[in-house]
């Protein structure tokens, strides 16, 4: 019997502490904050509409919520050097880099499209390119 309570036990606390008419796959989490997949879509959404809008400041803004939100994953560093790129952050940008070199990231096939222009002309990208490709060994 005690095995069951302590199952049956945290389902009923957590019936009685959800709202009612909410589900686990519903629009808003347990406590009627947007779920994380509804935060990332409105992330994405608004590093969208702000690069559409050629708003240099709050696409950076966006990115660097973006990074935030995904704990600096290598996808959303890569995501803030493009705003950052945008935004003419130069310095920034090549720490960016540097962070998503440290990391042991690589790709180079990204990297190389007309967008990283202005980082592939910094003094520095030629380091920082050199242990990039050496994160592919």
């Amino acid at each position: 019997m005690g095995s069951f309570l302590r199952c049956v036990v945290p389902v009923a606390v957590f019936l009685m502490t959800s709202k009612p008419g909410s589900s686990s796959t519903g629009d808003l989490g347990f406590r009627g904050e947007p779920t994380a997949i509804e935060q990332f879509g409105t992330i994405r959404e608004n590093l969208r509409q702000t690069h559409a809008a050629k708003d240099a400041a709050a696409y950076l803004r966006n990115a660097i919520t973006f990074r935030d939100f995904l704990n600096g994953s290598p996808t959303s560093i890569l995501q803030l050097m493009l705003a950052q790129l945008f935004a003419g952050e130069n310095d920034e940008v090549l720490q960016s880099f540097e962070q998503y070199v440290r990391m042991g990231q690589s790709n180079e096939e990204t990297l190389s499209s007309k967008q990283f222009d202005p980082l592939r002309a910094q003094p520095r990208y030629s380091a920082l390119h050199v242990a990039m490709v050496a994160n592919d060994i």
